[in-house]
């Protein structure tokens, strides 16, 4: 990510957080996202205001590809959307910068 186009899909990426953090502050009576993970590293972020993006998006460490199904359901989804453990709607949105790529054995990549 910090390769591609000078650095250019960073500064996208820290624009819609805010984007993001700014409209969570609206509808929610938390301040700020309630947690940032970034599937490429073990760090979570939480309480993510519009005001902190740009601190939280210069300690993440991007590098390498990244197995987006896989790291969605084993770090994301086996926790917080478990059958009947669920109390309210999870959003979870997924942001990528580079090409998505579909396994042709789809089972083999769960």
């Amino acid at each position: 990510m910090e390769l591609e186009e000078e650095g250019a899909r960073i500064n996208t990426l820290k624009a819609t957080l805010k984007s993001i953090a700014a409209v969570y502050r609206l509808v929610s009576e938390i301040d700020g996202i309630v947690a940032v993970r970034f599937l490429n590293s073990n760090k979570w972020f939480k309480r993510v205001t519009p005001g902190g993006v740009d601190s939280i998006v210069e300690k993440a460490g991007f590098r390498g590809l990244t197995k987006i199904g896989t790291e969605l359901r084993d770090r994301i989804l086996k926790n917080y959307a478990t059958v009947g453990s669920m109390k309210r709607p999870l959003l979870v949105v997924v942001l990528t910068d580079g090409e998505v790529r579909f396994c042709p054995h789809p089972r083999c990549c769960l």
